[in-house]
């Protein structure tokens, strides 16, 4: 749901710029038959109902799947004797659900913006229909077969112009005056024209698209203009063949229905509107649109759906979402994410003050990047080029030049052993960390054990890892290439740490072993 409402506020502001790009081509588009701004309106409102997108192509690349291990590196054995002790004595920081709030006040605006306009429609409705009288006529009768359909013809003394509404049961309801013949066979064919051309479910549609961006005023926008270019489409249908004295009478007869301008219910189609509004309808009325100017307005309306296209560019980029059931264990936030296979996971949040995010790797291989408040996005644009066949290099460079004391030897595999080697000195706080070898990014992190950590994958199965290292000295991102020699941090003391060291691991096929026999000899 989280993904939705992020797809929707992007959706909402990529769409402002259609909509902005049909209102004012509106001028460039007089002499076009007025269904075409229908269809794209529609279009439009249609592309801002469904939070669908597409992504921008990239390049098709192989991600080579990190080793667990790599990601989650045994302690080491330099600790501090009571870190444990307090580190579960730091309270949970529950970080503030920002997005939930947002999400929230979303929903509860669609919910009540749809209901009023529900409610307005089903008052309005009972009122028109009450005391109601039904009328009868050859007219109506002609009308009916010409168009094939028939709804209900009333006469009503709360109608202040003519209107239709009923989606399923379609009804047109006159107001309590008298009609001149040519009159009654204006109104009656505007309406049947609105109801031929499935104008209702359309507003029903557009309705529903004002609902779920509320509080965009480009989304009021498209209602309004969409509104006001099916009043002009009818006006066209019910005039197509007619002579400039029947347009002369069409036009008189808008003009004495056109009731003052106030709000209207939203599902019916109504004579209502302002002065420019009317001048609008009356222009088009006497306006000719000859063939020669189809190429030129057609033109117009493509570069309007291509800002419509625009709406769809976006959206589909967003993936991830918020972890959930965020808690405190062993001293760190930890909350619950969903993998792509659908099942949930515990992946380790940063800490709130920490100036990077997290890269969790869950069972299944896929890869997420998370911040300190839960949001997680996956990794699979970020990927690595193919080392299946890249050799693995025969030595490894030393690590930290200049920094030459091991303090703690390889342990070898199992829970309480030491996985690598810790190498440090009187002044090694602050010196730099090379890369032991040329590669790519795997993975970078802070908090936990490690602390700040780097790890490198070189081809043919080895990896190295860099843990404990200074505070913001990592700026490398995940599958950003490095040179064997190449500055990658400084070292630290983060983490489970007692002191400034450079805790350093070889991995080879997903196993730890001892670095010694894969670095260059000092």
């Amino acid at each position: 749901m989280r993904d939705v409402f992020v797809r929707f506020t992007l959706l909402s502001g990529t769409g402002s710029l259609a909509v902005l790009a049909l209102h004012f081509a509106k001028p460039l588009l007089r002499r076009a038959p007025a269904k075409w701004p229908v269809c794209l309106w529609l279009l439009l409102g249609l592309r801002m109902l469904v939070p669908l997108g597409f992504s921008l192509p990239m390049p098709a690349r192989e991600i080579l799947p990190t080793p667990i291990m790599a990601i989650e590196i045994p302690m080491p054995t330099i600790v501090s004797p009571g870190f444990a002790a307090l580190a579960a004595a730091v309270p949970a920081q529950t970080p503030v659900d920002w997005l939930g709030i947002a999400m929230a006040i979303w929903l509860s605006g669609a919910v009540i913006f749809l209901a009023w306009h529900i409610a307005v429609y089903l008052h309005a409705r009972q009122k028109l229909l009450h005391e109601a009288a039904v009328i009868d006529s050859a007219l109506w009768r002609k009308l009916c077969a010409e168009y094939g359909f028939q709804p209900r013809l009333l006469q009503s003394p709360a109608a202040q112009t003519p209107m239709a509404f009923g989606l399923l049961r379609p009804v047109i309801v006159l107001p309590a005056r008298e009609f001149s013949g040519m009159e009654l066979d204006c109104v009656l064919r505007h309406e049947f024209c609105h109801l031929k051309a499935k104008h209702l479910p359309m507003k029903f549609l557009l309705l529903a698209v004002n609902a779920l961006h509320w509080c965009n005023p480009a989304a009021w926008l498209l209602r309004h203009d969409a509104a006001a270019a099916m009043e002009q489409c009818c006006d066209e249908m019910a005039l197509r063949g007619a002579t400039n004295e029947q347009r002369g009478v069409y036009s008189q007869t808008l003009l004495a229905c056109a009731g003052r301008r106030r709000f209207a219910p939203a599902l019916t189609s109504n004579w209502n509107g302002g002065t420019n509004e009317m001048k609008a309808r009356l222009r088009n009325i006497f306006t000719a649109k000859p063939k020669k100017t189809i190429l030129a307005s057609a033109i117009v309306l493509l570069c309007a759906a291509l800002a419509v296209t625009a709406a769809g560019i976006g959206p589909g980029l967003v993936a991830g979402g918020k972890a959930t059931n965020i808690r405190r264990e062993n001293g760190r936030n930890v909350a619950d994410v969903t993998n792509p296979a659908g099942e949930t996971e515990s992946v380790i949040l940063p800490e709130p003050g920490e100036d990077c995010s997290a890269v969790a790797q869950l069972n299944d291989g896929s890869k997420y990047n998370i911040d300190a408040s839960g949001n997680y996005t996956p990794l699979e644009a970020q990927t690595m080029p193919s080392m299946d066949e890249v050799p693995a290099p025969v030595q490894l460079l030393w690590p930290a030049p200049g920094v030459n004391t091991i303090s703690a030897d390889y342990g070898g595999q199992g829970d309480n052993s030491h996985g690598g080697i810790d190498i440090t000195s009187p002044k090694a706080d602050g010196k730099t960390v090379v890369a032991a070898a040329g590669g790519y990014v795997e993975g970078t992190g802070s908090g936990g054990e490690n602390g700040v950590y780097i790890v490198i994958n070189h081809g043919g199965g080895l990896w190295t890892a860099y843990e404990h290292l200074q505070e913001g000295s990592v700026t490398l991102q995940f599958g950003e290439k490095v040179d064997a020699g190449q500055p990658i941090a400084k070292i630290g003391s983060t983490g489970q740490s007692t002191g400034p060291h450079l805790h350093f691991e070889v991995l080879l096929n997903n196993v730890a072993v001892d670095p010694m026999p894969f670095l260059q000899q000092l």
